[in-house]
């Protein structure tokens, strides 16, 4: 039986640095996003037992009035009140730190 060697290269070191990075990222990022999908299409019975009911779920969210209305403020809230106002601020710091009298701009 073959021993297997992972000999670290230059070529193939940026592998290894990045790899718990990615797994992390993939448990805790990625997996949830699918398992919630899936979960979107099920009805829960108790604890540990569920149904898949399709699209039922959705059609019930999208006829529901406060939830739509709820998106909408949503959708105010973020595009035209939090967007600008950080697009706002990054500006005035980014011109605040370039500026040439701001001092310890290495350390910024």
């Amino acid at each position: 039986m073959k021993k297997l060697k992972f000999k670290m290269t230059p070529n193939n070191a940026p592998y290894y640095f990045m790899a718990p990075g990615i797994l992390l990222f993939t448990i805790f990022g990625i997996y949830p996003i699918i398992a919630t999908f899936i979960y979107s299409f099920q009805q829960k019975m108790g604890t540990h037992t569920s149904k898949f009911i399709g699209f039922d779920n959705y059609i019930k969210a999208f006829s529901d009035t406060l939830f739509l209305k709820s998106l909408g403020n949503i959708a105010i809230i973020f595009f035209i009140m939090h967007a600008p106002l950080m697009i706002f601020v990054s500006l005035v710091l980014a011109y605040i730190l370039n500026h040439p009298s701001t001092r310890f701009k290495t350390f910024f």
